[in-house]
């Protein structure tokens, strides 16, 4: 080292309070930003998961376990309409 050792050539240039302060925010905001999207991607792979299984589920019932409509013959028909 060469020269006389002062404040300025010893210590780096500490930064001002509202560096500072800025640097603070801006790591809290991120570290925010950060949590939301990680909460935000674990809800998304449940709800995938578990439409995917309802999904899976839907296509192992048999098409006979679905309902079928009933067929409505003119003299039912007729009644219907009679009491309407």
């Amino acid at each position: 080292m060469s020269g006389k050792i002062t404040k300025h050539n010893l210590f780096s240039p500490s930064r001002t309070k509202t560096e500072s302060k800025a640097e603070q925010s801006d790591r809290t905001a991120r570290g925010i930003v950060k949590a939301e999207t990680a909460a935000r991607d674990q809800k998304t792979a449940r709800l995938r998961k578990a439409r995917l299984e309802m999904e899976r589920e839907m296509a192992l019932k048999a098409p006979s376990e679905v309902p079928k409509k009933q067929k409505i013959t003119r003299s039912k028909q007729r009644d219907r309409n009679a009491k309407l």
